[in-house]
């Protein structure tokens, strides 16, 4: 599709998944050669996500899931739920899938998973946190927090701790993750320049 505003590649690095961004609600699949890198369509892709504008995505650390979030503007979103096939990578929805998104403003700009798969965060207006379910990977709402959009989420690799991009206050902002996946303000706001989107933490840095 055009303008596809994500990339998520499964841990052992044989599939690669974009969301279509502004065409379409679909997300393209494709396999990763092992030796040259490139990619190529899988096997019935593109893959209907149920729902337009899908532009973030993330995978889950055991490879079994994918979320897609997406919505036609900011006041509607859902987040699309896909098991991958484990030999060809193909994507097949799970049942319910799309789950409507339950903030305010309610498209999905952002999508991270805590490292142990049982919490994932939504981007947009406030930062959403979601239960999984670890057999049916389907997320059942917990809490919003925060009311500023966020279109950059990262989980620190400990899972203690989310680093969220504020679009409107240039800043980045941190979060202590409960163990209901609640988030609590930590630490001061840091400035990190205008239109920031993109973020991720690696080891004990945020970049």
């Amino acid at each position: 599709g055009t303008n596809p505003g994500a990339v998520a590649i499964d841990p052992s690095g044989r599939f690669m998944y974009v969301p279509g961004g502004s065409t379409g609600g679909n997300v393209t699949g494709f396999a990763i050669d092992s030796v040259t890198g490139l990619p190529s369509p899988l096997p019935g892709s593109p893959f209907a996500t149920g729902d337009d504008f899908p532009g973030s995505a993330v995978v889950d650390r055991a490879g079994r899931f994918l979320y897609v979030g997406q919505g036609n503007s900011i006041f509607s979103g859902s987040i699309a739920v896909f098991a991958i096939d484990a030999t060809t990578g193909a994507l097949t929805a799970v049942p319910g899938s799309p789950f409507a998104h339950f903030a305010s403003y309610a498209r999905v700009a952002a999508l991270a998973l805590s490292p142990d798969g049982r919490f994932l965060f939504t981007g947009g207006q406030g930062i959403g946190t979601y239960a999984v379910n670890p057999t049916t990977g389907v997320p059942t709402p917990v809490a919003i927090t925060g009311s500023s959009y966020f279109f950059g989420l990262a989980v620190d690799p400990t899972g203690r701790f989310l680093y969220a991009s504020d679009f409107f206050g240039s800043v980045v902002r941190g979060f202590s993750i409960a163990a209901d996946g609640r988030l609590t303000p930590v630490g001061t706001p840091q400035p990190i320049g205008s239109v920031s989107r993109a973020i991720v933490s690696v080891a004990d840095l945020v970049y």
